[in-house]
């Protein structure tokens, strides 16, 4: 962990054969109360907001903690004492990390703030730009779709043919009724009819059959959800 005058950041990683393997970064801009605190504030802070946001991860399994705070290391040790004198917000946090099985180590070495920037090769990004504009140009004339090549596309496939036919064909008044019959039967609501009328059928203004079908139908006005009026209470003048 670490923090600087503008921020928090993070490391979560994975020790293998030896080897740091990086799981997660994380980092984000102090607020502008947070920015007034002093630097051992803002350390303490970057640990305790890094624990809150690998909670799933760290919780009941042991860690260690690496920072560039050497008062922290003591302050934050779970096999010492808190120091009888000590800012409450650094007491709260030493607190809160109690919950937790870890270990604490003091590194000199700020990454964050001295990482080195390495030269990169400008033939191998030139290159890289290369190939998007290729893929760019690819994309832009050989896979443009529009409506009218959707449209075309659809006239050949016989299974959407047949789909667009029965879409545009009406269903009978007879069998709309018989329809609504089934629908209606158990009296199951407005709602519940449309969702279910959805999945099996459909014709033009099919909705507004069904809402007058519905209201039309004492059963159904009956048994809809109509909430108890609860009396007024006045309550007395002293």
């Amino acid at each position: 962990t670490n923090a600087s005058l503008y921020g928090l950041a993070a490391i979560l990683s994975h020790r293998i054969n030896g080897e740091n393997k990086p799981v997660d970064f994380i980092s984000r801009t102090l607020t502008a109360a947070e920015k007034n605190y002093s630097h051992i504030d803002k350390e303490a802070t970057a640990i305790y907001w890094s624990v809150k946001k690998f909670f799933q991860y760290l919780y009941g399994t042991e860690f260690t903690f690496v920072t560039s705070s050497k008062p922290l290391q003591s302050i934050f040790n779970p096999e010492k004492q808190l120091p009888s004198i000590t800012a409450l917000r650094l007491t709260r946090y030493a607190l809160f990390l109690r919950q937790f099985q870890y270990k604490i180590q003091h590194q000199n070495v700020d990454y964050f703030s001295r990482a080195p920037v390495l030269k990169s090769n400008s033939r191998e990004i030139d290159e890289i730009y290369v190939i998007h504009e290729v893929l760019i140009n690819q994309i832009s004339t050989s896979s443009t779709i529009t409506a009218e090549r959707i449209r075309l596309e659809t006239t050949k496939d016989p299974e959407l043919v047949k789909l667009k036919v029965e879409l545009s064909s009406t269903p009978s008044d007879q069998t709309q009724y018989a329809l609504h019959q089934e629908l209606h039967d158990t009296h199951i609501g407005v709602v519940k009819m449309k969702a279910t009328a959805r999945s099996t059928c459909y014709w033009k203004n099919i909705d507004k059959d069904i809402e007058s079908l519905v209201r039309s139908c004492a059963a159904c006005t009956q048994n809809q959800k109509d909430p108890k009026k609860v009396p007024i209470h006045q309550w007395e003048e002293p």
